[in-house]
């Protein structure tokens, strides 16, 4: 694999060595029992300056798949500024607002949409 299109981006290897998840910049990864993994990262203002954001992913890792072409995998995350980039993992995504209004806000965990489509 050509480190230059990896330079950047952490793998999750299965344990023969395949590439089964590619994370980008400033993701941040919490192991959880069950064989899940949570990740989450910011999508900062200058991203989007209408929705700035911190999106959560929980995947299954025992129901991840390899990836046919990681370095090409990886150079299309870095054009497209994805943050995450699995196929499989039977995946629940949510997101929290980082911008309130002043004032008292009730806030409840949004409902997850859940989906087993690759992630961006």
């Amino acid at each position: 694999m050509d480190g230059s299109q990896l330079s950047g981006c952490s793998r999750l290897l299965s344990p023969s060595g395949k590439t089964m998840l590619l994370l980008n910049l400033y993701c941040y990864v919490q192991p959880l029992a069950n064989a899940r993994l949570l990740i989450w990262y910011e999508v900062a203002k200058w991203d989007a300056p209408r929705h700035p954001r911190i999106v959560f992913t929980l995947i299954d890792l025992r129901m991840l798949e390899v990836l046919d072409d990681p370095p090409a995998t990886a150079e299309n995350m870095k054009a497209s500024k994805e943050r995450a980039y699995f196929s499989g993992g039977d995946a629940v995504f949510c997101e929290f607002s980082t911008t309130l209004d002043a004032g008292l806000h009730p806030i409840s965990a949004p409902a997850a949409v859940t989906t087993s489509a690759t992630s961006g």
